[in-house]
């Protein structure tokens, strides 16, 4: 039986989300990477979570602090 990605979670690490994304983040870099994401989405022409959901983001601005 398949385990969903709740229990998965539960199981592996203790809790129901990832771990970069329960600490805080600069809110500097978060900010520009959601402009990076906009203007690249306003090229393309289409919605900016698209580009990148704002949980991505949140995990890339995790590896630039």
């Amino acid at each position: 039986m398949l385990k969903s990605k709740h229990q998965i979670l539960q199981n592996t690490f203790g809790f129901d989300e990832f771990p970069l994304l329960q600490e805080a983040v600069d809110e500097k870099i978060l900010e520009a990477l959601q402009v990076l994401r906009r203007e690249i989405a306003k090229e393309e022409g289409m919605p900016a979570y698209i580009i990148f959901d704002n949980k991505a983001l949140t995990e890339m601005a995790h590896f630039f602090v």
